[in-house]
C-alpha cells in the first residue's frame, strides 16, 4: 500500500480525524437574525451566542434551568450579537464575565418566576412522558370489567389527553338516525384504551351514567371522575352490551 494510500484508508476508517473547521464569527457588518421561542433554554441561547460570536461560554448545571420569559425575533449587524446575548442572558438574571474567546455565566440574581415555572412545567411533562410510556406499570387488572389505576397515572392521563387522543380516532355512531355514542377507530397497539379492556370497533356509549351523545356529556362524566375517582363505561362490541370499570387508588 502507498503512503497516500495508507492516509486514504486512515481517514475513511477514522482512524485519523479530520481538522476541526475553524469558527468564523458573524462580519461587524454582517445582519444576523436572532429568533428565540419563549422558554429557550439556557443551552440553546450559549450555543447560538458560540455560532454567533465564537465565543465558549460554560455556566454551572444549577443553571442549566434558566429560560426566557418571552420569545425573541430581532434582525441586528454582527458587532451587535455578543450586546444582545449580554441582554438576553440579563432578562435571566445572569451575567457574563471573561475575555476572549472563553466566559463564563453566573447567576446575578435569583431565579425569575417566568423561568422558574417554565423548568417546573418541563419537568413535570418530562415525568409525565415517563408515566405514560409504563402506564402498564399504573393499571391492575382485576378481571375483564374492572381495572384500577394509580393516582400517579391517572393525573398524567388526564393531563395530557390531547396526545391520547391521538393515539385513535373517534367518530359518531348511530342508529335509526339517533346519536348513540362514539366508535373507536384506528385504536393503536399499546394505547391508553387497550390497557383497561377497549379494542377497536367498540362503540362508547356512556360513561359514568352520562350517554356519550354530545362532546358536553364527555367533558361532564370527565369533570365526575376527577372528582370520585371511578369511572364507569359502557360500550357496544359487535353489537353486545359490556361495561368496565376503572377506580383511581
Amino acid at each position: 500500500m502507498t503512503p497516500l494510500s495508507a492516509v486514504l484508508a486512515l481517514l475513511l476508517s477514522g482512524a485519523v480525524a479530520s481538522p476541526a473547521r475553524p469558527c468564523v464569527p458573524s462580519r461587524p457588518d454582517a445582519r444576523v437574525h436572532v429568533s428565540f421561542l419563549a422558554d429557550s433554554d439556557l443551552a440553546s441561547l450559549t450555543k447560538w451566542a458560540k455560532e454567533a460570536t465564537c465565543v465558549e461560554y460554560t455556566f454551572e448545571s444549577g443553571l442549566a434551568g434558566r429560560r426566557l420569559a418571552q420569545g425573541v425575533i430581532l434582525t441586528v449587524t454582527g458587532r451587535d450579537a455578543g450586546a444582545i446575548f449580554d441582554i438576553l442572558l440579563h432578562t435571566m438574571n445572569l451575567r457574563s464575565y471573561g475575555r476572549g474567546a472563553k466566559r463564563s455565566i453566573v447567576a446575578a440574581g435569583p431565579e425569575t418566576a417566568q423561568s422558574k415555572a417554565a423548568h417546573e412545567k418541563e419537568k413535570g411533562d418530562v415525568e409525565r412522558e415517563k408515566v405514560l410510556a409504563n402506564i402498564d406499570a399504573e393499571i391492575k387488572r382485576k378481571d375483564d370489567s374492572h381495572y384500577t389505576i394509580t393516582r400517579r397515572g391517572a393525573d398524567a392521563v388526564m393531563a395530557s389527553l390531547p396526545s391520547i387522543a391521538r393515539t385513535m380516532r373517534i367518530t359518531p355512531e348511530a342508529k335509526g338516525g339517533k346519536p348513540i355514542g362514539f366508535r373507536l377507530v384506528s385504536l393503536k397497539p399499546g394505547a391508553i384504551l387497550t390497557h383497561i379492556g377497549f379494542q377497536n370497533g367498540d362503540v362508547v356509549q356512556s360513561l359514568n351514567d352520562n350517554d356519550l351523545t354530545s362532546p358536553d356529556k364527555a367533558l361532564e362524566s370527565y369533570t365526575k371522575f376527577r372528582t370520585t375517582g371511578v369511572m364507569h363505561a359502557g360500550f357496544l362490541r359487535a353489537n353486545k352490551p359490556l361495561a368496565v370499570e376503572i377506580k383511581i387508588e
